[in-house]
């Protein structure tokens, strides 16, 4: 009986335990960082003009696209 009472316990903790971590929320903090690298990705890709470079060996360079 004690053994029975102790694995349901157990059971209750690690389901507990397992449904707590599996949360997908974000902390404020995480999601001002995700906005400001956000934020200087499109600067940076605003640096770069969007351009074709083809060269006489039939290379060609796609810049600011990506």
């Amino acid at each position: 009986m004690l053994s029975h009472i102790s694995m349901k316990k157990s059971l209750f903790l690690f389901t507990l335990v397992f449904l707590l971590g599996c949360s997908d929320s974000k902390d404020d903090l995480s999601r001002e960082i995700d906005t400001v690298i956000l934020d200087d990705l499109i600067q940076h890709s605003n640096e770069f003009d969007k351009h074709v470079y083809s060269f006489d060996n039939g290379l060609h360079l796609a810049v600011g696209y990506g």
